[in-house]
């Protein structure tokens, strides 16, 4: 018996044939909202009711203001599996306005279309079957908050930590971002500085540790930027992280900040002195 397992063992070896239980496939999502984006928002869970991913109009993320959103965005490889599950909110209460909707695309072959017609939420479920070789590659993405932020973006906002909003003087403010390898393979952080900022400001900005090392296929790491700024100013830089991914190796996103003066604090300490003609103040 041990004979035949090692001859077994010879042949998947020298064969490259494989067999893996853990079969997965690329899962995306078109959003289309033309009215009222921000009122609108999705949360993606597993089937273990892990939440995955929440995703808004980063611009206007779910306070309710008008405006337009259409965007695809990756969850990456994800297990092959029922019953994964999409929370439709709308924080008006009245549905998505526009006709607007979502599709989750599983592969290239199947596709669910979601809508919430009424009311301040609904919840679809939807399997993802098939495979896709793609899964064997690592797949860098960037979130913050739980949002995605997308390779080459160039706007910038509080709800997903690229606008670090304004500090006093030269203060420290700390922002928290989470590299998610959603591919099936080690996703391996390029050197000892994987994360860089350049641009007019990039000098005021830098990370607190360097995310270094490996991340498992669908494994994540966070890391905590943050800016600093001596003289009162808007800075802006792009952030650039290095990783083995085959067609993202440099992820950059653009952040920005606004350094105030310092506050000067001015007082007068008063001493009363009780005299037997009245009470006389001297400022010191």
């Amino acid at each position: 018996m041990k004979l035949k397992l090692l001859s077994l063992l010879f042949f998947l070896l020298n064969t490259g044939v494989f067999i893996s239980n853990a079969q997965q496939n690329n899962v995306s999502i078109d959003i289309n909202w033309p009215s009222w984006s921000g009122d609108n928002q999705i949360e993606i869970f597993d089937p273990s009711n892990n939440l995955i991913a929440t995703y808004c109009d980063p611009a206007r993320c779910f306070n309710g203001t008008n405006g337009n959103y259409n965007t695809t965005v990756s969850l990456g490889c994800l297990a092959v599996a029922n019953n994964y599950r999409v929370v439709l909110r709308d924080s008006y209460g009245d549905g998505w306005n526009g006709g607007g909707n979502i599709v989750i695309n599983i592969g290239t072959s199947n596709s669910y279309v979601f809508a919430l017609g009424t009311g301040n939420n609904s919840t679809e479920n939807f399997d993802v079957t098939g495979s896709n070789i793609s899964c064997n590659t690592p797949d860098i993405s960037i979130t913050a908050n739980n949002i995605e932020i997308a390779d080459g973006a160039t706007g910038t906002s509080t709800a997903n930590n690229t606008d670090f909003g304004n500090v006093e003087g030269p203060k420290r403010i700390y922002r928290k971002f989470t590299i998610n390898n959603l591919g099936g393979q080690e996703l391996i952080m390029s050197g000892s500085n994987p994360v860089t900022f350049f641009g007019a400001g990039g000098a005021f900005y830098d990370v607190v540790e360097q995310p270094t090392g490996i991340i498992p296929g669908g494994g994540s790491l966070s890391f905590f930027a943050y800016v600093t700024r001596p003289t009162p100013g808007t800075s802006s830089a792009t952030c650039t992280i290095n990783s083995n991914d085959p067609d993202e190796a440099s992820y950059t996103f653009e952040v920005t900040s606004t350094s105030t003066a310092k506050k000067v604090h001015s007082f007068m300490k008063t001493l009363i002195l009780e005299q037997m003609d009245g009470l006389v103040m001297e400022q010191i």
